[in-house]
């Protein structure tokens, strides 16, 4: 993941935590998280917790809301994969065949199945190269949908429910922190360009 988020998507994440409130949470709350199968830079989990930090009552539902967006967003892909695998991959996912978790994601894959594919979406380790392996495999997509929901709710869960209850847990987890930052830098970027948009 990057070190710092490009200045529109940290403006998205700003204005997505405004609408908390609003009934168009939810669902742009789903697509972010859908997105970032695809993006791969946005940062789910901070957005998950700086939104139960704001509606604490919500935790369970921000928690099921980002896992579904999650899964969708992998059963999209994943789809995308099986239909056009050697031109998806060789435009936008090179760069994951080449990659040092490639050989060991694809030996605990063939092991152990949708179980290794639910640990890795509730792992802090990426899960493309799962998502690209499971895809060009015969697992069904239905299956892999729901290993990364599975996996992806008690990730969540457990951070919404740490951001209510022990929040102290949270400053424990290296890259939850640095996903907290980006959203802090998300925040600071919209400190500092509102009094450009006030001004006549």
């Amino acid at each position: 993941m990057l070190a710092r988020l490009p200045q529109h998507l940290s403006r998205l994440l700003v204005k997505l935590e405004r609408l908390v409130d609003h009934f168009s949470f939810y669902p742009l709350l789903g697509l972010f998280a859908a997105l970032d199968s695809f993006v791969l830079i946005i940062p789910t989990d901070g957005l998950v917790v700086s939104s139960t930090l704001l509606r604490p009552k919500r935790w369970m539902t921000i928690s099921f809301i980002a896992a579904l967006g999650s899964a969708l967003g992998v059963l999209c892909l994943a789809a995308l994969i099986r239909w056009k695998s050697d031109e998806i991959i060789a435009t936008f996912f090179e760069d994951a065949l080449t990659s040092t978790s490639w050989s060991r994601t694809e030996t605990f894959i063939a092991q152990y199945g949708t179980g290794a594919l639910a640990l890795i979406a509730l792992s802090p380790f990426p899960q493309l190269p799962a998502i690209i392996l499971t895809a060009m495999t015969h697992m069904s997509l239905t299956n892999i949908a729901l290993s990364v929901f599975a996996g992806r709710v008690v990730k969540f869960v457990f951070f919404a429910w740490a951001a209510t209850h022990a929040p102290r847990l949270l400053g424990k987890i290296t890259g939850l922190k640095r996903e907290l930052k980006q959203i802090e830098i998300a925040e600071s970027i919209e400190a500092a360009t509102r009094p450009e948009r006030e001004s006549p």
